[in-house]
């Protein structure tokens, strides 16, 4: 049980509810500090800890932008009022401790913690930063800001007059661990590398200080731990408060979070775009006496790509002209969401001032670029600060610098200048909590002022002020890493998960039946192309098997380029319009063919890699002498469908698209080389089918089947479909039918079941598989040439027939032809299974279905 759940437990919601924040709390925080309730009720189990269980090792594990550091700004003055006069910060991170550092101890600064007179029994209490312990003063509170490589470092060094753990033995201590997910090294159970070179001096030199003094207090920070066993087992009781970035989210601390999507690939249209967001959120607060600078972070994927999207960016902000500025807003559709908003707001502006307000709000000197340690620590300050009215910076280009410890809240568009790269997700979206931090403002609205300065105050879309509490982040249109990254925005909180896992539990009648126990049903696996097929004289391609690949018989899609086309979606909505988003994009793409000229090949092989080497060429593709051979055999028969907006006149265009397709030719490749290939088919016990988990929408009908005898499971989860065609093999003139042809038999739901799926070579030479939904398996009565019928159903809806005729075909030709499968190998009991299949179950088949039906019971 967590430290938290043990008090609420111990004390009961309405004795915490009346426990008080010592006056030496309240009195000596930052007069603009307002504590939050949730950050009231940290609090609260904080100081119930010490009356109940006086646990001296505390995690607070608080979302990003909760306000952390004012929880640890009241420990420190609850702790120095307990006693405690000497403190350590320390972190990962030499930027966050500088930041900390200001924050701690410089009332000049806008987000200073404490009181500008700090009084505690009566007595003026001084802030003193400490180099080390020898400086400390009796009498106020001493701070060591440090990183725990520093600790190490001052602990470990063999040199005069070094620090050691005798040291500390001697003073009483509070360390405040800040991102502490990072001191777990030695806990969990597997480390990357770079964790175990830190071994020492994470989680080992931490554990040392804390144990020098039995009465050392050690109070941990982190909105995301690791997920580990053995670390959620070291914090169990340790949690004293948790307040994740769901709560967050719910309780409208945080901005929503909107994707624009740019259909063509072109960064210059997501800077573009971003610039026009931002200046548009400025106006708009402008309207509303607002004062609102609002920011926009660059991410990159290397320093140097940084370097050179900074570079791109002056750029075009240098060569910008009005005719550009209205072919932009020219492309603007109405599903394009704030940008569409924008274009309408600045559509009565004069575009010579429109112009020469971007270019003054967006110059160099308010640009800066956060990649190089030197630089990070210098500025930290000034992006720890961007909400000051003195801070002009409106641009930040960076890596992964500011994924931890960076405190803004007017940062309204993060914009991804990375194409693929879906790894990372993970990564992207910590970013993303970071930036929907809520940015604070008052409005009047219909003559009163509307909601709460620091919660979100607008639920209608249509509202203008709307893009004030909305965060946009900016991405090429791709679909794989959007997915990706919606689904760690559930991770973190950002976005509701309304999944929950159902068992689904095998009946004890069916586990306890002949055929479960002793019968076989067959399937069949596949083995990757590579590991079977290698032919070292004529390569691992000839031309007949690459004609029939669908990069030589399809039109080759092109995106945009040099173009605009962009569209607003929400990021937190359902991740089930993958298929819907691919149907829009196709229905803008132009049906006309372009082939590339030779010469532009060669030259974007050039620029694709040593795949297009001609050492490598001829080791793959047989039959070739130069590359030239290669183009003209392998590539002549691709063809490009490009975008309706697509202009194609421009040499660099061309070049752009034909390294596209020279991507996508080795893409198609490498995915031929890992493709699978048909094996035999074979017995496999039936009783290896088990209890199964599913993970449904949370309050989805669960269906019990105990009137339906013959159904291997207790309860089914599925569709209308599926339902219907249950009740169709369960109607009593049916089950009267089967019970007459077969002594026994069952009806298994296939929930995924490894075992259970099977594979198909397709019209396409492409082996695809196949999970039918479910399995009839049935002992006959009469003898044959086989003892188990087993045969494959699918029910499928209407709109997925045509989709999925692959795979009817194939159910159709096991009716028509079916298949006898034996296993006598050793070991096994020897038994012949008959396999069959029937054609898809929905209403307009019924009739059909019914036939099929009809002939399995005649076989």
């Amino acid at each position: 049980m967590k430290l938290c759940q043990e008090i609420k437990e111990y004390f009961g919601t309405p004795k915490l509810g009346e426990l008080q924040i010592p006056s030496h709390i309240i009195e000596n925080l930052h007069p603009k500090i307002e504590l939050r309730e949730y950050q009231i009720m940290a609090l609260k189990y904080y100081i119930a800890n010490f009356e109940k269980r006086k646990q001296s090792h505390l995690m607070f594990h608080m979302a990003t932008g909760s306000g952390k550091t004012v929880i640890m700004a009241s420990l420190i003055l609850d702790c120095f009022a307990r006693g405690y006069e000497n403190f350590i910060f320390f972190v990962n991170s030499t930027a966050i401790v500088e930041k900390t550092r200001q924050n701690f101890s410089n009332p000049k600064s806008s987000k200073y913690l404490f009181a500008q007179n700090i009084v505690i029994d009566s007595k003026n209490i001084s802030i003193n930063i400490c180099e080390n312990l020898n400086t400390c003063k009796k009498g106020q509170i001493n701070i060591i800001f440090t990183t725990v490589q520093s600790l190490f470092s001052l602990l470990n060094l063999e040199r005069e007059n070094a620090l050691t753990i005798a040291d500390f033995e001697g003073k009483k201590i509070v360390m405040l661990a800040d991102e502490a997910h990072h001191i777990n090294a030695e806990t969990k159970k597997s480390k990357t590398k770079s964790e175990d070179q830190d071994l020492r001096s994470w989680e080992g030199v931490v554990k040392a200080i804390y144990r020098a003094n039995k009465d050392n207090l050690m109070f941990e920070f982190s909105a995301t731990l690791p997920k580990d066993k053995n670390v959620e087992q070291k914090y169990e009781d340790k949690i004293i408060f948790k307040y994740t970035l769901k709560n967050f989210k719910d309780d409208k601390y945080s901005k929503d979070i909107k994707l624009l999507k740019y259909e063509g690939l072109e960064r210059v249209e997501r800077i573009f775009g971003s610039v026009i967001c931002s200046l548009y959120r400025q106006n708009l607060a402008a309207k509303n006496n607002i004062y609102l600078k609002p920011v926009i972070l660059y991410k990159s994927k290397t320093i140097k790509e940084s370097k050179e999207n900074e570079k791109l960016f002056l750029k075009w902000l240098h060569d910008l002209r009005i005719e550009k500025l209205e072919g932009f807003f020219e492309n603007i559709k109405e599903d394009s969401g704030i940008l569409y908003d924008a274009k309408m707001h600045f559509q009565t502006r004069i575009k010579s001032d429109l112009l020469d307000e971007i270019k003054r709000e967006f110059h160099k000197d308010f640009i800066i670029n956060i990649n190089d340690e030197n630089e990070l620590k210098n500025n930290q300050i000034l992006i720890n600060t961007l909400e000051e009215y003195n801070n002009k910076i409106r641009v930040v280009f960076a890596v992964d610098k500011l994924n931890e410890g960076w405190d803004v809240l007017n940062l309204f568009d993060i914009v991804r200048l990375i194409e693929g790269a879906i790894n990372d997700t993970p990564k992207e979206a910590q970013l993303i909590g970071r930036g929907a931090r809520y940015f604070p403002f008052e409005v009047v609205v219909e003559n009163s002022v509307a909601g709460e300065r620091n919660k979100r105050k607008f639920d209608n879309p249509k509202e203008p002020l709307k893009a004030l509490e909305t965060l946009t982040y900016h991405s090429a249109s791709e679909n794989e890493f959007i997915t990706r990254l919606q689904k760690e925005l559930v991770a973190i909180g950002l976005k509701d998960d309304d999944k929950e896992s159902i068992l689904l539990s095998l009946k004890d009648e069916f586990k306890n039946s002949d055929i479960y126990q002793n019968a076989y049903f067959a399937t069949n696996s596949v083995m990757r192309v590579k590991d079977e097929v290698k032919n070292s004289k004529s390569g691992y391609f000839e031309l007949d098997s690459i004609k029939k690949l669908p990069i030589s018989q399809e039109l080759i899609k092109i995106k945009l380029i040099g173009g605009t086309n962009i569209e607003e979606e929400n990021m937190l909505e359902a991740l089930d319009q993958a298929s819907e988003m691919q149907t829009l994009q196709d229905r803008k793409m132009l049906e006309f063919v372009l082939s590339l000229e030779e010469v532009i090949i060669l030259k974007a092989m050039n620029k694709s890699g040593e795949f297009y080497t001609f050492e490598n060429l001829k080791l793959l593709f047989g039959g070739i002498s130069t590359r030239r051979d290669f183009i003209k055999k392998y590539f002549s028969p691709i063809k490009l469908s490009l975008h309706k907006e697509q202009i194609i006149s421009k040499p660099e265009i061309k070049l752009k698209i034909a390294i596209l397709v020279c991507e996508r030719f080795k893409n198609e490749m490498q995915k031929k080389l890992q493709s699978l290939e048909m094996k035999a088919w074979h017995l496999t016990p039936l009783r290896l089918i088990g209890d199964k988990y599913i993970t449904r929408t949370k309050g989805v009908n669960i269906i019990d089947t105990g009137d339906k005898k013959s159904f291997a499971f207790k309860n089914f989860v599925g569709t209308d479909t599926e339902c219907e065609f249950i009740n169709f093999i369960f109607l009593e003139n049916n089950v009267k039918k089967l019970d007459e042809k077969f002594s026994q038999w069952w009806l298994v739901r296939n929930e995924r079941n490894a075992q259970m799926a099977i594979y198909i070579n397709s019209d396409e030479d492409n082996t695809k598989r196949f999970e039918p939904d479910f399995y009839f398996f049935g002992k006959p009565k009469q003898k044959n040439n086989f003892e188990i019928l087993q045969c494959f159903i699918e029910p499928k809806g209407q709109h997925l027939e045509e989709s999925d005729k692959w795979k009817e075909e194939f159910l159709k030709k096991l009716l028509e032809v079916p298949m006898l499968v034996e296993n006598d190998d050793k070991g096994y009991f020897r038994q012949k299974v008959k396999v069959m299949g029937m054609p898809f179950f929905n209403q307009s088949k019924s009739n059909e279905f019914n036939d099929s039906f009809m002939k399995i019971l005649q076989i």
